[in-house]
């Protein structure tokens, strides 16, 4: 038989249920505080002091916590948020947790913040505000549980890849170890759990031994060191947030890792002996333990990293390994590592399922579940809340089976757990605080006090859980697209429509429009957060009655400084008014190549199309790169390429990247048919690699530059008349390179090429002036006209006799550069297609034989190069200086394809 708090209140009528019940009673120790409560202790005591601590400790393990989460700071801020979140985090966990050990020592139930509540809220709000609490606090938990489980699994496929580099996990792979794992943990909680306690025992001492073995190793072994310089003040900030302060807010959830399931030895009360001392203990010794080892672990990792761009590109998902394998240049033991990480995560989940278990049952034993009356019952067989252990595992396994649709959906509900747990924090310590942390609620006698230090602690808790509760729901990476979203907002705030919790009802959640409303005659806004769009127009905000930009369909170039500019090359006529050729399934791609994709959104694509508005890049290839893989990798290279120049770290992986795929081409060109090969796909990879050699001023781009003009010719007919706008984008920024390589691979085939009035870029800019925003007309004429002048400057000096400096028509040479450079004066070099100017700049330039021409157009350059990132800029530049110091024998046009090889547009 199993006994429920249900059937002891009918025998004893002197017990109250907990909602009416208000506490006017010291709680000293063990039973008698709970008796205070109108409790009565259900599970035998069997866990000592130190048991109480090893489990707070096993369920936080913070170092490895650490380790296992490392990749969230490292892309939001770096060491920097790491190691100085580490020590925030330190300051507030800390303080709460001082603040909750306070009111364990003289409350210690398995309920905890919720009981807690209930006896300091005021009496009308006690019920409403433990109910709240309570359900925070379990779901909250339930999550954390969620969260340790899945990574297991992950370390477990991080090996397989790190030994294997041929296999690639599949959601379903991580889905089964996930639910597999779930049911052996929840099966080891019912039936061996109590008769092995010492388990705890030693998981802590192999997380401590495993700790100090990583950080003498790493230390010792690492061949060599950062500079202190990169480990204290290297801010890293590739999220798109501009301002430095958010991105370390949202970056602080890996330091916050250091105490998740912090209150686990709270909910563990009724399971220890003397809980009322032991609590405080086992909740202070974790925040001292945790710091210490994170702390030192953090720096060590730090100063030991080889290479931080391969850390950050490890095909194993573990950033982590990787950091291992180069501090200890070995294999084996970078291994042996994770094993250690692997362990810990198993013992934090067998902890993290007691706890959230206890939880449940004792929300179940005070009647706030459904089903109460089994929830609420300890099995006298095995000593433990089985019907809760059930239900958590039951909801874990719902929670996995939602990784197996969306792991965007899988992390909302898992990235839940850190805030509900600072939030359930919160309620306890803020009704405290409006007790005015009076004697009768906080006796003199208890155990654990914090003195004058209590209104401090009590404050940071509650504007920590605030903190939490807003920036933890920031997306981590800008602009916000449908798979960069945070939706932990949307998991919080799902429940029920706005109306009804507006009114204070109770919502039916009828999709798609509940009955409540309809039956009101009210327009219901659907269930979940109010987020709604109405035809791409804002309904309400600072945007009200505004067309609500969107990163797939841009209708103004995205800013990402003031020197920003917006395109280069002139784009397809047809763009103009195609739609997307694919939608863009960001959801499924990792957090890295999001980022990297939404720099090549941002950044590196609009300034190889005319106007971003028609930015082919954008709307047709980066859809097609989520389906295919190679292409895929190709934008994530060109991307990591662009930021190289401000993290010189990721020039390496992205060499190897582009080597990588260059050897996949070679290998399909050898093993494979001509028509798998000469597809879309290669075309548009090609083309990327081509622009990756423009960022970068790369030495491939005459091979790469032949093989685009191969595929064009075998696929060029493919591009009309078959409805597929990317054939088409491919094809007209094929041509554009050709135009702008012609005089880079010979004079003649300059002349060729810019002698026809159809000219690429003449035609395109002639459809452009018709379909283009009247406000940006004057300036893509003012570009047009630049154009046409550079063009005549070329051909006039190609046909000609001699160099500039020694014709006899030096005057017609000045005042063809003084007309052009006039006009040039009045373009703005931040309106629209500007940038696209680099060819009549140095076209210019290379004519100009005045210091002062010279000067201005080597200023233009320079302002592009800044303004861009893309070296070949740089290139043209330097062209100018070789061609400027050069003898008067030879002309300019002809000694240009002997001075570079790159590219000049």
């Amino acid at each position: 038989m199993y006994r429920s708090v249900d059937d002891k209140m009918k025998k004893d009528s002197t017990l109250q249920p907990l909602d009416r019940f208000e506490s006017r009673r010291e709680g000293v120790v063990e039973d008698t505080g709970l008796d205070v409560l109108g409790l009565q202790s259900e599970i035998q005591r069997d866990m000592s002091p130190l048991a109480i601590i090893s489990v707070g400790w096993n369920i936080t393990n913070s170092w490895a916590g650490i380790a296992a989460t490392m990749a969230l700071s490292i892309a939001s801020g770096g060491t920097v948020t790491l190691i100085y979140g580490l020590i925030v985090v330190l300051i507030v966990g800390g303080l709460s947790a001082a603040s909750l050990a306070e009111i364990a020592s003289v409350y210690p139930t398995a309920g905890g913040q919720y009981h807690w509540t209930s006896i300091l809220a005021p009496k009308k709000w006690s019920r409403g505000l433990s109910y709240c609490c309570g359900a925070v606090n379990v779901f909250g938990w339930i999550a954390i549980s969620a969260g340790v489980c899945i990574i297991p699994p992950q370390l477990i496929a991080g090996i397989v890849v790190f030994f294997d580099s041929s296999y690639e996990p599949k959601s379903w792979h991580i889905f089964l170890m996930f639910q597999a794992l779930n049911l052996i943990i929840m099966l080891y909680n019912i039936v061996l759990l109590k008769r092995t306690m010492w388990i705890m025992d030693i998981g802590f001492a192999i997380s401590l031994a495993g700790f100090f073995a990583v950080f003498v190793v790493c230390l010792a072994r690492s061949s060599t060191k950062q500079s202190s310089e990169f480990v204290w003040t290297a801010f890293i900030n590739s999220s798109g947030w501009k301002q430095d302060g958010i991105v370390f807010l949202t970056g602080l959830v890996n330091p916050n890792y250091m105490y998740a399931g912090l209150d686990g030895a709270i909910h563990l009360a009724e399971d220890c002996k003397n809980a009322a001392h032991a609590i405080p203990r086992a909740l202070m010794s974790t925040i001292a333990i945790g710091f210490m080892t994170s702390f030192a672990f953090a720096v060590a990792m730090a100063y030991s990293m080889a290479d931080f761009d391969d850390v950050l590109d490890t095909p194993t998902g573990v950033p982590i390994y990787e950091l291992w394998r180069q501090a200890t240049r070995s294999e084996a033991a970078a291994t042996v590592f994770l094993i250690v990480v692997f362990l810990c995560g198993i013992f934090a989940l067998i902890g993290s399922m007691q706890t959230s278990s206890r939880l449940t049952w004792a929300f179940g034993r005070d009647n706030a579940l459904l089903y109460s009356s089994y929830f609420g019952q300890i099995s006298p067989t095995f000593g433990v809340p089985i019907y809760a252990l059930l239900f958590n595992s039951f909801v874990i396994f719902i929670i996995g089976c939602v990784y197996l649709g969306s792991s965007t959906a899988f992390n909302a509900i898992l990235s839940t757990g850190l805030i509900l747990q600072q939030v359930s924090f919160a309620f306890p310590v803020m009704c405290l605080m409006l007790r005015r942390r009076s004697p009768k609620y906080l006796p003199s006698s208890r155990s654990f006090r914090l003195g004058p230090l209590g209104w401090l602690a009590n404050v940071v808790t509650v504007a920590f859980a605030a903190i939490v509760l807003v920036f933890y729901c920031f997306p981590v990476e800008m602009p916000v697209t449908g798979s960069s979203m945070n939706y932990a907002c949307v998991v919080l705030g799902a429940m029920g429509c706005y109306n009804c919790m507006k009114r204070r009802i109770i919502c039916d959640c009828t999709p798609p429009k509940c009955q409540k409303c309809q039956k009101k005659g009210l327009d219901c806004p659907g269930i979940g957060s109010r987020i709604r769009f109405n035809d791409g127009i804002a309904s309400r905000g600072k945007l009200k009655g505004r067309n609500v930009p969107t990163l797939a369909a841009s209708t103004t170039a995205p800013q990402l400084d003031k020197d920003r500019l917006t395109s280069l090359l002139p784009n397809a006529q047809a763009l103009v008014v195609t739609p997307p050729m694919l939608e863009m399934p960001l959801e499924i791609l990792d957090a890295k190549t999001r980022m990297l994709f939404a720099h090549f959104s941002e950044s590196v694509s609009p300034v190889m199309v005319f106007l971003d508005e028609v930015n082919g890049y954008r709307h047709h290839i980066l859809p097609f790169a989520c389906s295919d893989p190679v292409v895929q990798r190709a934008v994530c290279v060109t991307a990591a390429f662009h930021l190289s120049a401000k993290v010189p770290g990721l020039r390496q992986p992205a060499e190897a990247g582009k080597t990588a795929i260059i050897t996949k081409l070679r290998e399909m060109a050898v093993r494979d048919e001509p028509s798998a090969v000469l597809n879309h796909s290669t075309w548009a990879i090609i083309l990327l690699l081509m622009v990756a050699d423009l960022v970068v001023a790369g030495d491939d781009m005459q091979t790469l530059f032949n093989m685009l003009v191969s595929i064009s010719k075998a696929k060029g007919a493919d591009s009309c008349g078959n409805g597929n706008p990317l054939p088409a984008f491919l094809q007209e920024q094929t041509e554009l390179l050709k135009l702008f390589a012609g005089p880079i691979i010979s004079e003649q085939r300059g002349i060729e090429l810019l002698s026809l009035e159809a000219a690429p870029h003449m035609s395109f800019i002639s459809t452009l002036l018709e379909r283009a925003d009247p406000a940006k007309r004057p300036a893509l004429l003012q570009t047009d006209e630049a154009w046409r002048q550079a063009r005549a400057i070329y051909l006039r000096r190609a046909i000609s006799s001699g160099p500039a400096s020694s014709s006899t028509d030096t005057t017609d040479t000045i005042l063809a550069v003084e007309t052009l450079r006039r006009l040039l004066l009045t373009v703005d070099p931040t309106a629209p297609a500007a940038h696209s100017l680099v060819w009549p700049y140095f076209v210019a330039g290379a004519e100009s034989t005045t210091e002062e021409h010279k000067e201005f157009f080597k200023g233009r350059l320079e302002y592009l190069l800044a303004s861009t990132g893309y070296a070949n800029v740089r290139v043209a530049l330097d062209t100018l200086r070789e061609l400027w110091a050069g003898g008067a024998e030879e002309r300019w046009t002809a000694r240009l394809p002997k001075t570079t090889s790159v590219i000049i547009m």
